[in-house]
């Protein structure tokens, strides 16, 4: 049988490429895919995210640490997070920038391949975020869900003017 052996392929492929116009089409999609593996472009991990800390009686807390931390388990391989620590303004308010990741096609398909793989051994997938602080007794955390409005207040039992920089 023709179709059997390994020549068929090639012979389908060397017979297209006979007509120049086809020759053009073959080269313009090999360079499309080398493009689309290769040319890294963005997505955003965490978008920019502005939040109110204050205490149990709803008073701002000025000058008080909060931290971020933000990781795509999809696109970066690497075990820890990124980390960032920010103070209040004097009403309260703390604001961390959007958060992006640079990757091309070729990483993101290998680097989402072994996420999924690596989901038996207490691995993780997609992007992630986290803000907090601590006030005295307490950790005040709020989580980053993809799709979902940001949370813009954080309460914690008692203000601590630079606590946990």
């Amino acid at each position: 049988m023709p179709y059997l052996n390994g020549m068929v392929c090639f012979k389908s492929i060397s017979s297209l490429v006979r007509n120049r116009y086809n020759r053009y089409l073959v080269v313009a999609v090999i360079l499309l895919i080398i493009v689309l593996l290769f040319i890294p472009f963005e997505t955003t991990v965490v978008p920019m995210w502005r939040l109110r800390v204050v205490d149990v009686n709803g008073n701002a807390c000025s000058g008080m640490a909060v931290h971020s931390s933000w990781q795509h388990y999809s696109l970066e391989l690497e075990p820890m997070a990124h980390r960032d620590m920010r103070l209040t303004n004097p009403d309260g308010y703390v604001e961390f920038p959007r958060r992006p990741i640079t990757a091309s096609l070729g990483i993101r398909i290998v680097n989402t391949t072994f996420a999924y793989l690596t989901l038996i051994a207490h691995g993780s997938v997609g992007p992630d975020g986290a803000v907090w602080a601590t006030g005295l007794e307490d950790v005040a955390w709020l989580k980053y869900e993809p799709g979902e409005r940001l949370p813009d207040k954080m309460v914690v039992e008692k203000c601590l003017v630079g606590a946990g920089r």
